[in-house]
């Protein structure tokens, strides 16, 4: 699962007016930095919560809070800085503010899109679905409550046409709250109350197994219907924010509401234990139980009168709320091409290496590709500087300058046992030319019989006596496309696993391309799988 997109809280001038915003009149409003700083820490729990499978040591963690629950913060915040920076909006004067809103987030939309297809090329076979590629290139897939519709592509960007939406709206729900300060949260509760309707009458399974059938986690967490009341509550925040005093001892007040966000956070992971009802356990476990109290931290922080948010105005601390965005839609994408490249890299300090990759990846993306595209509209530039287009290529050969190669194993292979196997050739052009056993490891050596682009896989497998699969491991030969010149060498290393070496009687080992195919399909099963006594 996946969270809303950060939305930007740094507005340098806004339009809003006391007691409610009526068109028409404008004042300038300060930048919130201490909830520009809030949104770093919320879009960086998420990236725990989708690291955790990868990195073990952040189950701890995971377990103890709801971290999905930082989307309710994402969607009221959204509410409230929209409705601080665009007080004034109508029906009748929102052509600019939907093209403006429209270039803060489609051209990172395209291009965490390009970083995917170039890390992960094998991805294009998501064009074989049209309908949901054509809504991932419209920001409309999370209208549809299908997995293979919100989840195409880049999933976590799911939330980014939940926000379009949202966007959309805000003319329409804005003109009833000033109308009728409620209005908005009315409206919503309503669709509110009809998702739960629906998927209760259709007796919507929680989950498709299939991923092509209506679902209730497609309806109650991903499909705005469900999610536009926290929205709104967010309009209804900005909405009455000039009329709410200073707040008395603010320190004392910053700390209790953040630690009461904590608190729901974890009070979420415990929600099935007193509720019967299915459909109310997947929404407060996963989505808006914690709206409430993000609202009050977002109130507090707001007036910035206390210790905790002077602290979160330090600069580099503003700098990566600011870059959090293109943090967001970048994170699954490098998660996945962590896992296909180098799946034995989880410890601390793997983990610690892929978020300063992630940082990095996301500043060249915000000042390279976010900034930008953004100014585009607001000085009606014609194209991007030449130093901007350089930028656009920069996030993939960042991480591609900052991620190894191929490997070698030389002590584990001096250490060894060769296991005894024959020569095999993949593909006319890559060989394996020795296995062996090194402290429960198993250390693969290939070499390149012609000059060749390494991009290919390795599916290895340990089989018990019976040829029943009891370890799986599918992972890139090399970390990034490279080539190899002929008769170099490359290792790949299964690792340590014990309690399966026990067990194990042979090596399963396969080469393939990146998406599970056969090299070619005209080669001979026994020249693409080779079977080793171990």
């Amino acid at each position: 699962m996946s969270i809303s997109a950060p939305i930007e809280t740094t507005q340098k001038s806004a339009e809003l007016t006391a007691p409610l915003a009526q068109p028409g009149a404008q004042t300038n409003r300060k930048s919130l930095d201490s909830l520009t700083a809030l949104r770093f820490f919320a879009a960086f729990s998420i990236v725990v919560y989708h690291a955790k499978d990868q990195f073990p040591f952040l189950s701890g963690i995971a377990g103890s809070f709801a971290l999905e629950q930082a989307v309710s913060f994402f969607f009221v915040l959204s509410g409230f800085i929209l409705t601080y920076a665009h007080g004034n909006l109508g029906l009748k004067n929102c052509k600019s503010y939907i093209v403006s809103r429209f270039m803060r987030i489609y051209p990172v939309h395209l291009a965490a899109l390009a970083t995917l297809l170039i890390l992960l090329p094998q991805n294009l076979k998501h064009l074989n679905n049209w309908k949901a590629s054509l809504a991932y290139l419209t920001m409309t897939h999370a209208w549809v409550p299908i997995q293979d519709y919100y989840f195409a592509w880049n999933s976590p960007s799911w939330s980014i046409s939940t926000e379009w939406f949202f966007y959309l709206s805000l003319p329409l729900l804005l003109t009833l709250g000033r109308k009728k300060l409620l209005a908005p949260l009315t409206v919503t509760a309503i669709a509110f109350a009809f998702a739960f309707w629906l998927a209760d009458w259709r007796h919507l399974p929680i989950s498709s197994t299939t991923g092509s059938a209506v679902s209730a986690h497609g309806l109650l967490y991903i499909n705005p219907l469900a999610r536009s009341i926290e929205f709104a509550l967010g309009i209804t925040l900005g909405l009455i924010y000039t009329r709410i005093k200073p707040l008395p001892w603010p320190t004392l007040l910053e700390f209790l509401s953040l630690s009461g966000f904590l608190f729901t956070c974890h009070l979420s992971t415990k929600v099935e234990n007193f509720s019967s009802w299915p459909y109310f356990s997947l929404w407060a476990s996963h989505a808006g139980f914690s709206a409430l109290s993000a609202a009050l931290v977002i109130i507090v922080f707001s007036q910035e009168r206390g210790l905790l948010s002077k602290a979160l105005r330090f600069k580099p601390l503003v700098l990566l709320g600011e870059i959090s965005f293109a943090m967001y839609m970048l994170h699954y994408i490098l998660l996945c091409y962590k896992f296909e490249t180098v799946p034995l890299i989880y410890n601390q300090a793997g983990f610690l290496r892929f978020s300063a990759i992630l940082v990095l990846a996301s500043y060249f993306t915000f000042t390279y590709i976010e900034k930008p595209t953004r100014s585009l509209f607001k000085a009606k530039k014609s194209i991007l500087n030449r130093s901007e287009l350089i930028g656009l290529a920069l996030v993939p050969a960042l991480i591609y300058a900052l991620t190894p190669g191929t490997n070698l194993y030389p002590k584990e292979l001096s250490r060894g046992i060769k296991i005894a196997s024959p020569a095999c050739l993949f593909d006319e052009g890559i060989a394996l030319e020795t296995a062996c056993l090194s402290d429960k490891d198993i250390i693969l050596r290939f070499k390149a019989e012609k000059p060749l682009l390494l991009f290919q896989a390795v599916e290895t497998r340990l089989l018990n006596a019976k040829g029943e699969t009891i370890y799986f491991l599918q992972t890139a030969l090399t970390t990034r496309p490279q080539f190899a010149a002929k008769d170099s060498r490359f290792d790949f290393k299964m690792p340590n696993c014990s309690n399966s070496y026990k067990e194990a009687k042979y090596l399963s080992v396969k080469v393939m391309n990146r998406d599970g195919s056969a090299l070619k399909p005209s080669i001979e099963p026994h020249q693409t799988n080779l079977l080793i006594n171990l």
